[in-house]
């Protein structure tokens, strides 16, 4: 099978999104690894599922959708830029989904980002939809 771009080196790694420590300890290692970012694409998440809170305490699908991303890129953030200046651009490509037309109407519940939001509603009922549409709108 030919490749297109035989000396692009691609790295793996694993991380939990849902946990800042695991992000941010991922972006350490980017960081002592590379001396260059080009891109980051950013497309980890979950969907609709049962009320709960990450192990930082935050409403899990907006620690995994949002709160994790957020992360990474304050810890890249720096290398990106340095990437930019020497290479003329660097990218962060934030994909996302329609789904942020369930959030709340109100937008983000800020109030109660630290609970499982149980209650949490918006245009369908049920609160893991709407839990899920709200990572979205702020992704």
């Amino acid at each position: 099978m030919a490749t297109l771009a035989p000396k692009v080196k691609i790295t793996f790694k694993t991380c939990d999104i849902s946990r800042l420590a695991s992000t941010e300890q991922v972006g350490d290692e980017i960081i002592a690894e590379v001396d260059r970012l080009d891109i980051v694409m950013l497309k980890a998440g979950i969907m609709a599922v049962d009320a709960a809170v990450s192990v930082d305490g935050y409403e899990i699908q907006m620690a995994t959708n949002h709160l994790g991303h957020a992360m990474l890129i304050r810890r890249l953030m720096p290398l990106l830029k340095s990437t930019a200046k020497q290479y003329g651009e660097a990218r962060v490509v934030n994909l996302t989904s329609i789904a942020y037309t369930q959030a709340p109407r109100a937008g983000v519940e800020f109030a109660t980002l630290t609970t499982p939001q149980k209650e949490l509603g918006g245009l369908i009922p049920g609160g893991k939809y709407s839990r899920h549409g709200q990572s979205k709108l702020a992704h």
